[in-house]
C-alpha cells in the first residue's frame, strides 16, 4: 500500500546535489517526506532507523559507490526500489546500475531531474502492483491449500479431477473406503481400471461428460470393486469448476455411499416378500387343514371298520401316510408363514445345542465331521424347544445336502449384543448367535436372496421339499430374531440365526404338569359350519363313547340350548363361523350354562385364532387336522382343568 506521503531516502555527498533533488521533490505535485545522508555512516544509521518506500543515492560517493548503497538495501530490504541519480555516469554505469537491480537511472541535469517525481511514482505504482500481486498469489495458494485439506478431510468420497485425466485431490475417505492406495490412482484412467475393471470408452463419456456447463448434474449409480475384491455401490453426482490457468477444464465428483441403503431396501423387498407368501400360506391354511381333517378321520374309521383280522390294504394306508405328510407339510408352511401357534419356554443352549446336534449325527454321513462349540457363559433363550429343534436340524440337514464327499459342519453359540439397527426388523439388544457353517458347494450368488422362499431349492429334483430353511425363516423372525446367510461358490456356506437373550420377568406362570387321558362318555354338543368335518368329528365323537348333538349353524346351537335339548357336559366349536363366531356362541350359551367346559377347534392358522382369544392359557383349543386320539386326549385335558361339576342343564330333565 502506497503512503500517502512516501518517505525518500536520498544519499549523496554534495551539498548542491543533495539541495537540487531536495527542491525537484518539493514542487512535485506530491508531498515527499526527505531524510538525507551525506556519508556511509549516515546512510547505514538511516537505514536500520526507518523504513524507506524508495532511495536515491548517487553513485560516485566519497568513501564508497552507488551501487554498494545499491547493494546493501537489497540485502536488507529486497524489494525496496533503488534510483541511481547520478552526473557522472555513462551507458556503461547505467547498464550495470540495472542489473544490479536498480529501479531507474537518471542524470543530474535540469531535464532529467525534472522527471525524477514522475519516476518515483511510476516505480511507487509498479512495486505497489507487485506487492498487490504478491499478497494476491500467496492468499490463492492458501486458498488452495485450505481447500484441498477439506476435499482430503471430507467425510464423504470426492475427487477433483481434469479432463486430461489427472487426479488433482483426492479425499481420504475415498481411499479408506476402496482400499486403494493414493499412488495407486494417478489418472481418472486408473480409477475406471481398478474400479470396473477396465477403462471402458463409456465410462471415459461419462467422465468426460462431467466437464460440460456450469449446473451439478447425477451421474447415476455405479458398482465398484474395491482392492480387496469387495463390492460397493456409489452414487456420483459431478460439477463443473471451469478452466483451470493452463486452459484444462476440470470438475468435483462427490460420491455417496449406497452399499447399506440398497442391502437395507433389498433385506426389506425380501421380508415383505416373504410377508406376502406367508400370508398366503396362511389364507389357504384353513381349507387344507379342513379336508385333511375329513381325509385323515374318514381313513382312520376305514382302517377300523378292515378290523384287526383283515390287512389293511397298501393303497388306504398310503393315503392315511399321505394325509399326515400334507398336515406336516401345512405347520412347515405356517411356520414360515409364522402364524403357528408357539409355548416359548427358558432354554438353556449350553445344554440344548451339543444334545440336539448329538442327535443329529446319525443323519450325517461318516465322511462329514459335525462339531458343536458354545462359548462360556452363552445366555439362555426364550424359544419353543421344538422350534430351536427345527432350526438347528433344518439347517445341519442344509449343510449336509450342500457336501458332495466329505466335509465338515460346524455348529456354534455365543452372544452377540446389536447396538444399532443393522438389520429393518431387528431391535437392538443381547442375541445368542446361533451359526452353522458347512464346507460344501457354496450357493450362487443370484440364488442368495431366494434362499429362505418357500419351494425354492438349488437341490438336484427330488432332494428335499424346498420348505427347510423358509420353517427356519419363519420359527426365528416368529420368535424376533433373525437369520442370515453368507456364502461363496466351493467355499461353503455360514447361516447365523440370532434368538433374543431370555429376560425373566416376575410372576411368570408355572409350566402346567401334562393331564391322564379320561375315558367317561359325555354329552356333547358340536359345532362346526364345515359339512364334511361336521360329520367325521360327530363321527369320531360317537366312536370315542360320547352322545353328540351336531349342528353346522351356530345359531341353531344357541336357539337349540335356549329351547332345552337337555343336560351337555361339553361344547366342542369351531373358532371362525358365519353369523356367531365361536366364542360369541359360547359367551351367549354360558348365560344358560355358565359352568359348560369349552374346547375350541379351527383350521385357521393361529394367527387368526388368536385374534379371537383362543389362544389364551385358559382357553382349550385342538388345531386341525387332529386324529381320533389327539381328540380323546383333549377331551381329558378340557376335564380336567374345569372345576368339578355335573352335567350342566339348560331346564330339561
Amino acid at each position: 500500500m502506497i503512503r500517502e506521503k512516501p518517505r525518500v531516502l536520498y544519499v549523496d555527498d554534495n551539498r548542491l546535489d543533495r539541495e537540487l533533488i531536495r527542491d525537484a521533490l518539493t514542487h512535485a505535485e506530491r508531498d515527499y517526506e526527505l531524510i538525507e545522508a551525506s556519508s556511509a555512516q549516515e546512510f547505514e544509521a538511516a537505514l536500520n532507523e526507518t523504513r524507506f518506500d524508495v532511495v536515491l543515492t548517487d553513485f560516485d560517493i566519497c568513501g564508497f559507490k552507488g551501487l554498494q548503497v545499491l547493494a546493501r538495501v537489497h540485502e536488507r530490504y529486497p524489494k525496496l526500489p533503488v534510483i541511481i541519480v547520478t552526473g557522472t555516469g555513462s551507458e556503461e554505469i547505467a547498464v550495470a546500475a540495472m542489473k544490479s537491480g536498480a529501479a531507474d537511472y537518471i542524470f543530474k541535469s535540469p531535464k532529467s531531474i525534472s522527471r525524477l517525481p514522475a519516476s518515483i511514482e511510476a516505480i511507487l505504482h509498479f512495486h505497489h502492483l507487485a506487492e498487490e500481486k504478491a499478497l494476491a498469489e500467496i492468499s490463492l495458494r492458501e486458498s488452495e491449500a485450505r481447500f484441498r485439506r477439506a476435499v482430503i478431510a471430507a467425510p464423504v468420497p470426492v475427487m477433483i479431477h481434469a479432463e486430461d485425466g489427472e487426479i488433482m485431490t483426492i479425499s481420504d475417505i475415498w481411499l479408506q473406503l476402496t482400499g486403494y492406495d493414493r499412488s495407486e490412482l494417478t489418472s481418472t484412467r486408473t480409477w475406471a481400471e481398478h474400479a470396473y475393471g477396465r477403462s471402458t470408452p463409456d465410462t471415459q463419456e461419462t467422465i468426460s461428460q462431467t466437464y460440460e456447463g456450469t449446473d451439478p448434474r447425477d451421474e447415476g449409480e455405479f458398482t465398484i470393486t474395491c482392492a480387496d475384491g469387495s463390492m460397493r455401490i456409489w452414487a456420483f453426482r459431478s460439477t463443473p469448476l471451469g478452466q483451470l490457468p493452463d486452459g484444462r477444464r476440470c470438475a468435483i465428483s462427490i460420491a455417496s455411499d449406497m452399499t447399506e441403503h440398497r442391502r437395507l431396501e433389498a433385506q426389506l423387498r425380501q421380508s415383505q416378500k416373504l410377508e406376502a407368501v406367508g400370508r398366503l400360506a396362511g389364507g389357504v391354511a384353513h381349507d387344507f387343514n379342513n379336508m385333511l381333517q375329513v381325509i385323515l378321520g374318514y381313513a382312520a374309521l376305514a382302517i377300523d371298520e378292515i378290523g384287526p383280522s383283515l390287512e389293511v390294504p397298501g393303497w388306504l394306508l398310503m393315503i392315511m401316510e399321505a394325509a399326515k405328510r400334507s398336515a406336516n407339510l401345512t405347520r412347515q408352511l405356517l411356520a414360515f408363514a409364522r402364524i403357528q401357534p408357539l409355548e416359548p419356554k427358558p432354554v438353556k443352549v449350553e445344554e440344548a445345542l451339543p444334545g440336539i446336534v448329538k442327535l443329529l449325527t446319525r443323519i450325517v454321513e461318516e465322511q462329514v465331521t459335525l462339531t458343536c462349540e458354545v462359548a462360556p457363559e452363552t445366555w439362555d433363550v426364550e424359544v419353543d424347544p421344538a422350534q430351536l429343534d427345527s432350526i438347528v436340524a433344518n439347517l445341519v440337514i442344509n449343510a449336509r445336502d450342500a457336501i458332495a464327499g466329505s466335509g465338515r459342519i460346524d455348529v456354534r453359540a455365543m452372544n452377540r449384543s446389536i447396538q444399532s439397527a443393522d438389520h429393518i426388523d431387528l431391535l437392538p439388544g443381547d442375541y445368542v448367535a446361533i451359526t452353522v457353517r458347512d464346507t460344501g458347494t457354496g450357493i450362487d450368488p443370484d440364488a442368495l436372496d431366494r434362499v429362505f422362499e418357500p419351494f425354492f431349492s438349488t437341490k438336484e429334483r427330488g432332494i428335499g421339499s424346498g420348505l427347510g430353511l423358509a420353517t427356519v425363516f419363519g420359527i426365528v423372525r416368529q420368535n424376533h430374531g433373525w437369520v442370515s446367510v453368507e456364502s461363496e461358490l466351493r467355499k461353503g456356506s455360514i447361516f447365523t440365526v440370532l434368538l433374543r437373550r431370555y429376560n425373566p420377568s416376575p410372576g411368570m406362570k408355572q409350566e402346567k404338569s401334562p393331564r391322564v387321558q379320561s375315558e367317561e362318555a359325555r354329552r356333547v354338543l358340536l359345532v362346526e359350519d364345515d359339512e364334511a368335518v361336521l360329520r367325521i368329528t360327530e363321527r369320531l365323537l360317537t366312536d370315542l363313547g360320547h352322545r353328540v348333538t351336531a349342528t353346522g349353524d351356530p345359531i341353531y346351537a344357541l336357539e337349540l340350548v335356549r329351547q332345552g335339548i337337555g343336560p351337555v357336559d361339553l361344547i366342542v366349536s369351531d373358532v371362525v363361523m358365519p353369523g356367531l363366531n365361536g366364542p360369541e356362541l359360547v359367551e351367549e350359551l354360558r348365560k344358560v350354562m355358565p359352568e359348560v367346559p369349552v374346547l375350541y377347534t379351527s383350521g385357521y392358522p393361529a394367527g387368526t385364532v388368536s385374534d379371537h382369544g383362543v389362544l389364551d392359557d385358559d382357553i382349550h383349543y385342538l388345531p386341525k387336522p387332529f386324529s381320533r386320539e389327539e381328540l380323546a386326549q383333549k377331551i381329558s385335558e378340557t376335564f380336567l382343568s374345569a372345576p368339578a361339576a355335573g352335567p350342566t342343564s339348560n331346564g330339561e330333565d
